[in-house]
């Protein structure tokens, strides 16, 4: 039952957002979502304490307001004690809720609208989205310890109910499917601790079984129809997971072609050998399967020169890469001692499609050939990896070659010459393009590098100094880093300067604000805590505010006012807290 209502000096009502801790309670943090929401119920963001920013999915429309001027600081705690694993949900009505876990890893949630919180038992892990059903309670799944490395999947609603219906489970349920025929008409894919997929309706507290042991991404979904591997042998189901077609054994590849509904997947060879007869069957599984080849792998579908092509290795010993025409039904030979799968890059209307040979299957960079249209295939470069290609606005190709641990030369293929461009290079475009120019993290020394602009007459400009890999979120980015925390740096895509914003900032704990034009970050990251002080700067005014130390996570949320809803979780003030705009 809920208890009375949590400590609020205001009790207004408030919107979300979030930081998520990094520690071995939190599910995962959300990356940052696109400035801009869709739907029009709520608009959430994620900010992390050195951990990576996650999506959250049924993002409201956009609620950009230009006159925010301030934040109400450090706002009103909403929850007493240390909370991590924060998440914000709405029940069958669109009711919010804010949901977290306290160090005990005890459920918490919290009613917006009634100012009201409840707890659940100890769960391991739950759902980022409440499920729902036709004129059935919103609930909340939760995995919950029940032995050594043992799970059940159980549920809750939104006043701490949890339901006595659970079922064994390796992990949180997959995909929900509605307007089934039978029960409450909605039901959960759930993978069983054996790897099987079950059908688990949560309300009519049913299962079924589809499937005894799959591979680690099934079940694939497309065409209105769902398939998986169980056991070797490829199911194909309709829309409401009812079987339709089984064909293929011990089958080792599977790729899919949406453009074409159709499918093509690889039987293992009797003897063990790694190549095996190649299949195609229409994604349906409306006819038989058709042999393509014998002792195939790493077979895929390609778009080259707008025609659809079936690409895969035969003899799989010999490497040599076959393409096959789905129109003409045509076979091309293209080389051999290939590594991996070519890559296909369209360059004003004409492909280009470059792939990498090797003497040694095992040697990670070899010769890189570039194959226009239909042309014979030319040598670009040795020493490159499998393949990493890029094109210039000028319509040249960009590849990275004599690869090391501090990067490799950036070389650029054009007008039949090749041309370094820059070296120790690691990322290309790490923060997106200046007006036409691309951006480089080159000058690697395996923790830093330089932030490079690459000018149309081929020369380097550096921005920034000290940049770490993945660095980068939207225009914010580390410099001056020491392995753990950096400068953060506005940047000028006008003229590629950039401003500080803050010092000890994390990877992955800076996001900007979708409701009003804002940055927060989490900043001083303290290592013995793990904490870091929340920031908000508007960008408009540069107004700055501190909203609190010893935050792990926070949120933005836009119901029932826009604010950040946050986490403290050291000292007295330790707690859920809520801070709105003003």
């Amino acid at each position: 039952m809920p208890q009375p209502p949590f400590g609020s000096a205001h009790p207004h009502p408030t919107r979300s957002i979030r930081l998520p801790a990094c520690q071995p309670l939190i599910q995962g943090a959300l990356r940052a979502a696109q400035r801009g929401c869709s739907g029009a119920a709520i608009c959430l963001v994620a900010l992390a304490a050195g951990c990576d920013i996650g999506n959250f999915g049924d993002l409201g429309e956009k609620l950009l307001d230009p006159d925010v001027q301030g934040l109400d600081v450090p706002g009103e705690r909403w929850l007493e004690g240390a909370h991590y694993d924060l998440s914000i949900q709405a029940d069958e009505q669109g009711q919010r809720f804010a949901v977290a876990r306290n160090e005990a890893s005890e459920l918490a949630i919290i009613d917006f609208q009634n100012q009201t919180h409840c707890r659940t038992g100890v769960v391991a892990r739950y759902g980022a989205e409440a499920i729902i059903a036709p004129s059935r309670p919103a609930l909340v799944p939760l995995l919950v310890p029940v032995g050594d490395n043992a799970f059940a999947l159980g549920f809750s609603d939104f006043n701490c109910a949890q339901s006595a219906f659970s079922v064994p489970a390796s992990g949180l349920p997959g995909t929900a499917l509605k307007g089934l025929p039978d029960g409450s008409g909605t039901a959960l894919l759930v993978r069983t601790p054996e790897q099987g997929l079950i059908l688990v309706d949560p309300w009519a507290q049913t299962t079924r079984k589809l499937a005894e042991s799959v591979r680690s991404g099934d079940p694939l979904e497309a065409f209105g129809h769902f398939l998986w591997v169980d056991r070797g042998v490829i199911a194909i189901s309709d829309s409401k997971l009812e079987p339709i077609a089984y064909f293929g054994q011990a089958v080792t590849e599977i790729s899919v072609s949406p453009e074409d509904a159709e499918l093509a997947y690889i039987e293992a060879s009797p003897d063990g050998s790694r190549g095996g007869t190649l299949f195609t069957v229409t994604a349906t599984g409306s006819d038989a399967p058709r042999e393509m080849a014998a002792d195939a792998c790493n077979v895929r579908y390609l778009s080259v020169g707008g025609r659809r092509q079936l690409s895969y290795l035969s003899p799989c010993a010999d490497r040599r890469l076959v393409l096959e025409d789905r129109a003409a039904d045509s076979i091309r030979v293209i080389d051999v001692n290939v590594a991996g799968s070519p890559a296909i890059r369209n360059v004003e209307g004409e492909s280009f499609m470059t792939y990498v040979t090797t003497e040694d299957v095992n040697i990670a960079s070899g010769t890189l050939w570039l194959v226009k249209g239909q042309g014979e295939a030319i040598a670009i470069a040795e020493n490159a990896p499998v393949p990493q290609v890029t094109t210039t606005l000028g319509g040249g190709l960009l590849t990275l070659v004599d690869l090391a641990s501090n990067g490799g030369r950036l070389m650029e293929w054009n007008d039949d010459a090749l041309t370094e461009l820059a070296r120790d290079v690691v990322e290309i475009d790490p923060v997106g393009r200046l007006k036409n120019d691309l951006t480089l993290l080159g000058n690697y020394d395996g923790v830093t590098g330089d932030l490079l602009r690459l000018k149309p007459d081929r020369s380097t400009e550096v921005l920034a100094r000290g940049v770490p890999k993945r660095a980068a979120n939207d225009d914010a980015f580390l410099a001056n880093f020491d392995g753990t925390t950096g400068e953060l740096m506005l940047l000028d895509r006008t003229d590629g300067s950039s401003e500080s914003l803050a010092t000890g900032v994390a990877r992955g704990s800076f996001i900007f604000a979708q409701q009003f034009s804002a940055i927060m970050m989490l900043s001083g990251r303290d290592d013995e805590t793990h904490t870091s002080t929340l920031h908000m700067r508007l960008l408009d005014t540069k107004r700055e505010f501190v909203v609190h130390d010893g935050v792990t996570e926070a949120r933005e949320v836009a119901f029932p006012s826009p604010g950040i809803l946050y986490n403290v979780v050291v000292g007295d003030d330790a707690g859920v807290w809520f801070s709105k705009t003003l």
